[in-house]
Protein backbone atom coordinates (compact mmCIF):
# COMPACT_ATOMS: atom_id res chain seq x y z
CA UNK A 1 0.00 0.00 0.00
CA UNK A 2 1.30 3.70 -0.66
CA UNK A 3 0.06 6.63 1.49
CA UNK A 4 0.98 10.41 0.54
CA UNK A 5 1.87 12.89 3.09
CA UNK A 6 -1.70 13.70 4.80
CA UNK A 7 -3.01 17.35 4.73
CA UNK A 8 -4.09 19.19 7.69
CA UNK A 9 -6.22 21.71 8.65
CA UNK A 10 -7.52 22.67 12.19
CA UNK A 11 -8.98 19.62 13.96
CA UNK A 12 -8.81 17.85 10.36
CA UNK A 13 -6.84 15.29 7.87
CA UNK A 14 -6.95 13.48 4.54
CA UNK A 15 -4.73 11.24 3.14
CA UNK A 16 -4.68 9.51 0.07
CA UNK A 17 -3.77 5.99 -0.40
CA UNK A 18 -3.34 3.71 -2.89
CA UNK A 19 -3.25 -0.37 -3.52
CA UNK A 20 -3.29 -3.55 -5.29
CA UNK A 21 -4.44 -7.36 -4.42
CA UNK A 22 -5.36 -10.72 -5.59
CA UNK A 23 -9.02 -11.62 -4.88
CA UNK A 24 -10.37 -14.98 -6.04
CA UNK A 25 -7.64 -15.04 -8.88
CA UNK A 26 -8.09 -11.46 -9.90
CA UNK A 27 -5.43 -8.32 -9.35
CA UNK A 28 -7.64 -4.87 -7.92
CA UNK A 29 -6.31 -1.59 -7.94
CA UNK A 30 -8.03 0.62 -5.20
CA UNK A 31 -7.63 4.08 -4.82
CA UNK A 32 -8.85 6.61 -2.12
CA UNK A 33 -8.54 8.71 0.62
CA UNK A 34 -8.98 8.46 4.06
CA UNK A 35 -10.88 11.98 5.95
CA UNK A 36 -10.39 12.10 9.89
CA UNK A 37 -11.48 14.69 12.16
CA UNK A 38 -10.30 14.71 16.09
CA UNK A 39 -10.97 15.82 19.45
CA UNK A 40 -9.13 18.40 21.19
CA UNK A 41 -7.36 15.75 22.85
CA UNK A 42 -6.44 14.05 19.52
CA UNK A 43 -9.02 11.10 19.37
CA UNK A 44 -10.80 10.21 16.14
CA UNK A 45 -14.84 11.52 16.36
CA UNK A 46 -15.51 10.84 12.57
CA UNK A 47 -13.75 8.65 10.02
CA UNK A 48 -14.66 8.46 6.21
CA UNK A 49 -13.16 6.68 3.41
CA UNK A 50 -13.72 7.44 -0.07
CA UNK A 51 -12.58 4.76 -3.06
CA UNK A 52 -12.68 3.03 -6.34
CA UNK A 53 -11.85 0.13 -7.48
CA UNK A 54 -10.98 -1.46 -10.59
CA UNK A 55 -9.64 -4.85 -11.80
CA UNK A 56 -5.92 -5.01 -12.84
CA UNK A 57 -3.10 -3.55 -11.63
CA UNK A 58 -2.96 -0.30 -12.48
CA UNK A 59 0.56 2.33 -10.87
CA UNK A 60 0.11 6.00 -9.36
CA UNK A 61 -0.21 8.39 -12.00
CA UNK A 62 2.64 10.92 -12.42
CA UNK A 63 3.14 13.00 -10.26
CA UNK A 64 1.36 11.08 -7.39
Amino acid sequence: MLVREPIVGGNRAAVEWWATWLENGERLTVTGTTILRFRDDGLIVDHRDLWSVVAGREEPYDGW
